[in-house]
C-alpha cells in the first residue's frame, strides 16, 4: 500500500533559484538606472536595449517572484501601474535626429516631460515590488514559516 504524501518537506527547494533571480534582477536595475535614457548591454541576461526598459523587465521579475504571496488588492495594484508603465514605455519619447548628408542618426531628442512621468512610475512601480516582497518574507531567508524555504 502507497502512504499519502501528507504535506512533508521536500528536498527540492525553490528558494535558491528564487534568490538568484532576484539578485540577477537587482544587478540589472542597479546598472539600468544608471543610465536609464542610454543603449546599454546588460551582462546578467546577455541582453541589450534602452535603460528604462531593461529596469522595467528587472522590476517586472522581482514583481513576478513574489506575487502569488501578494494581497488580491496589492496585487491589483501593481498589475495596474504595470500596465501603466507599458503603455508609457510604449509611446516613444526618444526620437533619431538626423542629418541631411549623414546614414542613421546624429543623436537623440527627448521628450523631458513624457520622460519624467514614465521615471516616476518606474520608481513606484520598483519600490512597491521590493516592499510586498519584504512584507511576504522574500527578502529574508529565515522567517518563521514563511521567506523562501
Amino acid at each position: 500500500m502507497v502512504e499519502e504524501d501528507k504535506g512533508r518537506v521536500s528536498e527540492w527547494n525553490e528558494g535558491n533559484f528564487k534568490s538568484k533571480r532576484l539578485h540577477d534582477a537587482q544587478e540589472v536595475i542597479n546598472q539600468a538606472k544608471s543610465n536609464p535614457l542610454s543603449w546599454i548591454y546588460v551582462k546578467v541576461w546577455n541582453m541589450e536595449n534602452w535603460g528604462y526598459k531593461l529596469w522595467f523587465h528587472a522590476s517586472d521579475v522581482v514583481f513576478g517572484e513574489g506575487q502569488q504571496k501578494y494581497s488580491n488588492k496589492e496585487k491589483a495594484e501593481l498589475d495596474k501601474l504595470k500596465g501603466e508603465v507599458e503603455t508609457l514605455i510604449n509611446k516613444p519619447f526618444i526620437n533619431p535626429i538626423t542629418h541631411a548628408y549623414k546614414r542613421g542618426p546624429v543623436g537623440y531628442s527627448v521628450d523631458m516631460k513624457s520622460w519624467l512621468i514614465l521615471k516616476l512610475k518606474l520608481e513606484n512601480f520598483e519600490y512597491l515590488s521590493k516592499k510586498y516582497n519584504d512584507q511576504h518574507g522574500l527578502s529574508t531567508r529565515n522567517v518563521s514559516g514563511e521567506g523562501l524555504f
